[in-house]
């Protein structure tokens, strides 16, 4: 199996457990972190706007961020009882580095997602 393959499977996969993870509120009930609901909409007390582009250029709620950076915000979100908003530049081309270790930090974290079509700014 190619590299450029295996990458596309990872990313498919990635996508598909976070957006899982996002449609599980149970668990979450479960162990006690804070879900409020309002007319069947999950609110959260924090939100990380991601955006990845086509260049692997990370921001978060607009500023550039390395992924180390990206993953110690990622760990006080949790704490937060957060989510994040992930949008990447071109979609439909192959994922940059960058985008996959995004991925890889919101899995890791088990932060809920939710997949934006349309640029923050």
């Amino acid at each position: 199996m190619s590299k450029r393959v295996l990458l596309r499977l990872v990313w498919v996969m990635g996508i598909g457990l976070v957006v899982i993870s996002v449609g599980c509120d149970r668990g979450a009930e479960k162990r006690g972190e804070p879900i409020q609901k309002r007319e069947g909409v999950q609110e959260f007390a924090e939100i990380a706007k991601v955006k990845v582009t086509r260049g692997g250029t990370i921001y978060l709620n607009g500023k550039t961020v390395s992924i180390e950076e990206l993953r110690q915000e990622f760990a006080g979100l949790k704490q937060a009882g957060g989510a994040v908003w992930y949008y990447r530049e071109n979609p439909e081309g192959e994922p940059p580095p960058q985008a996959m270790a995004v991925i890889e930090a919101i899995v890791e974290t088990k932060l809920p997602v939710k997949l934006v079509e349309k640029d923050f700014e």
